[in-house]
């Protein structure tokens, strides 16, 4: 039961941290070539390692929250 509670909080977070990763590129006005595009914004601002990091502990939370489900332990 613990490790779906921990996993459920860790996609929890990397889940938020992406979405507001994600909607403060759309409130920012960078454009490049009039075309306006959210990996050109986290590139400028070198946020794609902040954006890698928050999906890869949303993703480990959801597989240890799987794993949690499936242990047979009572």
């Amino acid at each position: 039961m613990k490790k779906v509670i921990l996993g459920s909080f860790m996609m929890l977070s990397g889940l938020l941290g992406t979405a507001i990763l994600l909607a403060s590129t759309m409130a920012n006005t960078y454009s490049s070539n009039g075309k306006v595009s959210f990996l050109w914004t986290l590139s400028f601002y070198g946020l794609i390692p902040a954006l890698v990091i928050f999906t890869v502990i949303g993703i480990v939370g959801f597989l240890l929250g799987i794993w949690g489900m499936s242990d047979k332990k009572g």
